[in-house]
């Protein structure tokens, strides 16, 4: 039978402290699926949640036994620092995973690397949306240059259709 454990989440998003029931092995916890929770519970998207513990900043690949977890641990949940505006440049992007070599040694083997698996298709994913943000905020930056190139033409237009009628009554 697996243990039985309880985590408390305190949400810098929305100043609520989450209470979890977590059943298995604290030591092989994945904060991936803490997180996948937490967007569930706050609305808080996977890749704009910060979640750490006694000051360690929580990545995806992280385990339990990585930080020292413990049964009745507080971990901190906060909005990631985001870019605010299109001139601000976009957050440095984290390498993939590591792969690790599955070897009868390993204690985490096979397991490990499905989870480093998961882990690179949701950078991937993360990656594929940042682009298309990107692309999109490119296409509106060139509709507004032709505006603008459309607009100093009609202004010209005015200018000189101003000059000519003081030329005339001159």
């Amino acid at each position: 039978m697996a243990d039985t454990f309880k985590l408390f989440v305190d949400s810098h998003v929305d100043g609520r402290n989450i209470k979890l029931t977590m059943k298995g092995n604290i030591n092989k916890l994945q904060f991936s699926k803490v997180k996948n929770f937490l967007a569930s519970q706050t609305g808080l998207p996977v890749r704009e949640q910060e979640l750490s513990y006694n000051g360690t900043i929580l990545d995806d690949h992280m385990v339990g036994d990585d930080v020292g977890l413990s049964a009745g641990a507080t971990m901190v949940l906060k909005r990631a620092p985001t870019p605010r505006n299109a001139t601000t440049p976009p957050r440095p992007v984290r390498s993939p995973t590591p792969v690790r070599t599955a070897t009868p040694e390993s204690s985490h083997g096979r397991s490990a690397l499905i989870h480093d698996l998961e882990t690179a298709r949701m950078h991937i994913s993360d990656l594929e949306r940042e682009i298309a943000v990107q692309r999109k905020l490119a296409q509106e930056a060139q509709s507004l240059r032709q505006d603008m190139q459309s607009q100093k033409f009609d202004y010209q237009s005015s200018l000189n259709g101003l000059n000519a009628v003081i030329s005339e009554l001159k």
